[in-house]
């Protein structure tokens, strides 16, 4: 006989604790559970039932010792971890399964190391070695899904006939459009600054180019939106464009620009559309909404989906100003300087504002792999860029998680024109495990 839902006893309760347990059995993990803090009601279900405490009970139940972190507030810093089977876990306990797993994947997901890291880099940004996840050489694992897996397969031993959902693996496409055009529609004042800008560095070849590109004697390269959309193969593609003010990171077509109009409206046209919030607009909720609205009004479409330009997040005031400004889903989650899991996560998630201690309607979206990682910050060469990327896309798939991957508009001609091969073999590997 099977049972489809697990009872989940616990002494006393927490946002913390409700939000995680919807976090893993809600969205990770799926079956259907209850949560109750009545003993008499825990002890009288004949079901399948987890017991949460800092002491065990009398019963037939499956039982995780806790710890005191989800009914706490506040930042807490956590440095040690150790080993099950070879796999590092977070909150030592001598329970069955030897962890308050619970709290291990609330610290991570919830990016609490985040809210008080002071060692950034020149963008502001988190670096990713200063991450437990890469203390614990897990950056290239969703060790969040490895430790559920784990939890899973543990309560099966206990009661084999709980029902858990079985989920699929998805397979994202996502393009980050910093400059629609190198040369083209800058205005004229952009455009011949820039002349003078070629002849003052004496590069002759940039000069060339972009006198022949403005004479449309030749295409511009960052015009590649028909290579892309050669290979989405109808995918579900999407699109985050940056409509900030001109500025030293910012430096796109102006939002009212006739041909940067008309490109959007045919990429909205067939695909999803996102707002690139600007790099000046990382805490600012009124530039993010001012942005978003820009591209609302060229698409006549209310646009609910983001990424942070140059994935700037500033914890909590990026999502808090992306929240105020009608964000639903946000893209930023994953590193510059690195490929792999800056959550722990390959699942889409509810973010959880730890400066409010409350869970948020904004779903957080990981991606794994960026074209400027793979070549200009981990210096790989396109052959072993691929091997990685495979490599990436099997264990998302391993664990039917999302996977998501940026590539930008500007990395197809030029010095990129060699990494052609590592997007489509992306992609290419990418279908394939969806038809799988």
């Amino acid at each position: 006989m099977q049972h489809s839902s697990l009872l989940i006893g616990t002494q006393k309760s927490s946002t913390r604790l409700e939000y995680t347990l919807d976090l893993v059995f809600g969205n990770v993990i799926k079956t259907d559970y209850k949560i109750s803090s009545s003993l008499m009601e825990f002890q009288q279900y004949d079901g399948p039932k987890l017991y949460y405490a800092e002491q065990d009970i009398e019963g037939n139940h499956f039982f995780i010792e806790a710890d005191e972190f989800l009914f706490q507030k506040g930042i807490r810093s956590i440095n040690d971890f150790f080993k099950i089977n070879n796999t590092p876990f977070l909150f030592k306990k001598n329970n069955a399964i030897g962890t308050d797993i619970f709290s291990a994947v609330f610290y991570v997901t919830s990016r609490m190391e985040e809210y008080t890291q002071t060692t950034k880099d020149k963008h502001g940004r988190y670096l990713p070695e200063n991450s437990i996840l890469s203390k614990m050489e897990v950056l290239h694992l969703p060790i969040v899904n490895v430790w559920l897996a784990y939890l899973k397969s543990e309560i099966l031993k206990k009661f084999p006939n709980l029902v858990f959902e079985k989920k699929q693996f998805s397979f994202q496409p996502s393009y980050d459009i910093d400059m629609a055009w190198a040369y083209k529609n800058k205005g004229l004042l952009r455009s011949t600054s820039a002349k003078i800008l070629d002849l003052f560095k004496g590069d002759k070849a940039i000069a060339a180019e972009r006198k022949a590109v403005l004479k449309n004697e030749k295409k511009d390269p960052f015009d590649n939106f028909d290579f892309f959309d050669n290979n989405n193969r109808n995918a579900r593609a999407i699109y985050f464009l940056l409509m900030g003010d001109h500025g030293t990171y910012d430096k796109n077509t102006h939002h009212q620009n006739k041909e940067f109009q008309a490109l959007i409206q045919n990429l909205a046209n067939k695909y999803t559309i996102g707002v690139h919030p600007s790099y000046a607009s990382k805490s600012i909720s009124n530039n993010i909404q001012k942005e978003k609205k820009r591209i609302e009004s060229i698409i006549a479409k209310e646009v609910l989906k983001s990424r942070q330009h140059y994935l700037r997040i500033r914890f909590p005031n990026t999502y808090e100003a992306l929240e105020q400004a009608g964000i639903h889903e946000d893209y930023t989650m994953g590193y510059a300087s690195e490929i792999g899991f800056r959550a722990g996560i390959c699942s889409p998630y509810k973010w959880y504002n730890l400066s409010k201690e409350e869970s948020s309607n904004l779903s957080i979206h990981p991606f794994q792999i960026m074209d400027v990682s793979l070549k200009n910050y981990l210096n790989l060469d396109p052959e072993t860029a691929i091997q990685k990327c495979k490599e990436m896309l099997d264990v998302v798939k391993l664990y039917d998680g999302e996977f998501i991957f940026i590539w930008h508009n500007s990395s197809v001609q030029g010095e990129w024109k060699n990494w052609n091969e590592v997007y489509l073999e992306i992609m290419d590997y990418g279908f394939k495990l969806l038809e799988n």
